[in-house]
């Protein structure tokens, strides 16, 4: 039984496609790929500005919460130890 399917393309040889085929299709694909690509990108910048100013925000509310508590830490260590003392270094001088 032989198969009446061609074992040759049309570059003659077998098991490799024929270039004018490849050539458009890759154009295509890129071509397509070009086109998508700007339009993918506008999609999420517009989800996620309101997303970074929500972010933004609570940062800042998180920074304003945080300079608070070291407001009150420094002024307790102030009552604790006013004016303590700095232990100097030793000179480096050599004698």
């Amino acid at each position: 039984m032989q198969s009446s399917i061609p074992l040759t393309t049309s570059t003659g040889v077998v098991g490799k496609p024929a270039k004018r085929r490849i050539v458009p299709l890759s154009l295509a694909a890129l071509l397509f790929v070009f086109l998508i690509c700007p339009l993918l990108q506008s999609q999420q910048a517009a989800g996620s500005e309101a997303s970074d100013k929500d972010t933004i925000r609570a940062l800042l509310n998180r920074v304003d919460q945080l300079e608070a508590r070291v407001a009150q830490l420094e002024a307790k260590a102030q009552i604790v130890s006013p004016a303590a003392p700095m232990a100097q270094a030793p000179s480096s001088r050599a004698c």
